[in-house]
């Protein structure tokens, strides 16, 4: 049996626990009212243009966010120092690159002389 359009709206708003859009017009606030978003654990607040948090739902989670940022801190600080370390090995391959490309031109041009010494020694015999 196919679902309508409409039944598929209606489901989808009861799924999502969702009021329809004429259900929520009827639930807005009046002009001028603050407007109060419920989230999980926290509830905000927009009043005179800015947001602030319901101080009761802030005092709940103050404890985990403090936390959390303390773990956030601990995670910033070991990106940090590993970064760190990364850049410092790179520097450090980067160096011995240079040192061997170095070590291969020196070569290179003993090989050429002593070729050349060579080419001098057979067109002298």
């Amino acid at each position: 049996m196919a679902t309508s359009p409409w039944n598929k709206r209606a489901l989808f708003f009861q799924k999502n626990k969702l009021a329809p859009p004429n259900a929520r017009e009827s639930a807005m606030p009046p002009p001028g009212a603050p407007v109060v978003l419920h989230l999980p654990g926290a509830e905000m607040v927009y009043e005179n243009g800015t947001w602030r948090s319901d101080g009761a739902a802030e005092d709940q989670n103050m404890a985990y966010l403090e936390e959390d940022i303390q773990n956030l801190q601990i995670e910033n600080n070991h990106l940090r120092e590993q970064n760190n370390m990364l850049e410092l090995k790179i520097e450090l391959l980067l160096d011995m690159l240079a040192v061997n490309q170095n070590d291969i031109d020196t070569m290179k041009e003993a090989e050429r002389r002593y070729q050349n010494k060579i080419s001098k020694l057979e067109r002298k015999r």
